[in-house]
C-alpha cells in the first residue's frame, strides 16, 4: 500500500535534523529542488502569486490548488503547502473545505496563519516597502477554533497541520510564545512564529512552545546562522523562499543583455542545455514509451 505523503512528511520532522524546505514556484522549480536532493517541497503563497502576476493573498483556492495540484504531479517527495488564512473569508468552514481540498489532491502538510484576511495584502506592501510589519491577528480563541475545525476536517491522521503565528510584531513576544503554545496544545503538529529577531527569542520559542518549530531563512538571516547552530537550538524546519527571487534576477539580467547586445551568448556559459531541461520534464522517458506502444512496424 503507497505511504501517505503526510506520514513521509511526518517522518522528517521526527528526525534528529534540521530539515530544509525551499520554496517551489511552479511544477519545474519543484523538479529541479528534488533533483538537488532536498526531502520536501514548499509551495509559498507569494510564490504562486507572483507566477500568476498577483499580489500575495490574491489567488482564489481553486486557481491556487491547480498550481499546487501540478507541482504535486511532477514529484515524489512530499509537498508542504501555505494555505494563507485558508481561503476565501478565512473562516474555519472555509479552512475545513481547504483542507479537505488538499488532502485530495495529495498534499503532504498545510501551514495557516492567524492573521486577519482582510488586510493581509495591505500587510505584504508595507513588509516590502520597508515599514514596520505590525500584523493584525484574529483573537487566539478564533484560531483555536479554526485549528480544531481543520483537525476534525483531515481524513488521513497523517495530514500534518502547522499554525503560525504573527502576533509579536504587534502583541510582544510573549503573546506570540503563549499562542504558539496554545496551537500545539490544541492538536498543531508543527509552529512557527515569526518576527523571532534573536537567538534567545529562538531557544525560547524551542523551549516554551513544546512542539516542533519551523523558522524561514528569510526571517533568521540576519543570525547568520548555520543549519547546525539551528539544531543546537532545537529547530526543526527551514523554509528558503529564495528560489523565486533568485530566478526573477538571472531572468532580468539575461532580458537586459539581449536588449543590450541583440543576443544571449553572453549568457551560454550560465544556461543549462537543452537536453538537461528535456531530462528534467521526462521527454527521454516518454520517448521510449512511444517507442514501445507507438511503433507498430
Amino acid at each position: 500500500m503507497k505511504v501517505s505523503a503526510g506520514k513521509l512528511f511526518r517522518e522528517l520532522i521526527g528526525r534528529d535534523e534540521v530539515v530544509i524546505v525551499p520554496h517551489a514556484y511552479d511544477a519545474f522549480s519543484a523538479r529541479l529542488i528534488e533533483e538537488a536532493g532536498f526531502k520536501a517541497v514548499l509551495v509559498g503563497g507569494a510564490s504562486i502569486n507572483a507566477v500568476m502576476g498577483y499580489p500575495d493573498g490574491e489567488a482564489t483556492r481553486t486557481e491556487f490548488l491547480g498550481r499546487v495540484r501540478e507541482i504535486i504531479q511532477a514529484v515524489n517527495i512530499p509537498v508542504r503547502v501555505d494555505i494563507e488564512t485558508g481561503f476565501g473569508s478565512g473562516s474555519a468552514l472555509d479552512l475545513m473545505r481547504t483542507i479537505q481540498e488538499c488532502e485530495r489532491i495529495g498534499v503532504a502538510a498545510v501551514q495557516c496563519e492567524d492573521q486577519v484576511t482582510a488586510v493581509k495584502a495591505q500587510l505584504t506592501v508595507a513588509k516590502a516597502d520597508g515599514g514596520a510589519n505590525r500584523a493584525h491577528v484574529v483573537s487566539r480563541a478564533e484560531m483555536l477554533k479554526k485549528i480544531e475545525a481543520a483537525l476534525e476536517a483531515r481524513q488521513d491522521e497523517n495530514f500534518v497541520f502547522i499554525a503560525r503565528t504573527s502576533a509579536k510584531s504587534r502583541h510582544g513576544l510573549q503573546e506570540a510564545l503563549e499562542r504558539g503554545k496554545a496551537y500545539a496544545e490544541a492538536g498543531a503538529d508543527m509552529i512557527s512564529i515569526q518576527s523571532l529577531d534573536t537567538v534567545d527569542e529562538l531557544k525560547q520559542a524551542v523551549d516554551f512552545v513544546g512542539a516542533p518549530l519551523l523558522v524561514s531563512a528569510l526571517s533568521i538571516d540576519k543570525l547568520a546562522l548555520s543549519t547546525q547552530d539551528l539544531k543546537n537550538i532545537g529547530i526543526r524546519m527551514l523554509s528558503v523562499g529564495a528560489p523565486l527571487r533568485t530566478v526573477s534576477w538571472a531572468l532580468q539580467a539575461l532580458l537586459e543583455e539581449i536588449k543590450r547586445t541583440g543576443t544571449d551568448r553572453g549568457f551560454a556559459d550560465r544556461m543549462v542545455s537543452k537536453e538537461s531541461v528535456a531530462r528534467l520534464v521526462g521527454t527521454p522517458a516518454r520517448d521510449a514509451l512511444r517507442a514501445r506502444f507507438m511503433d507498430y512496424e
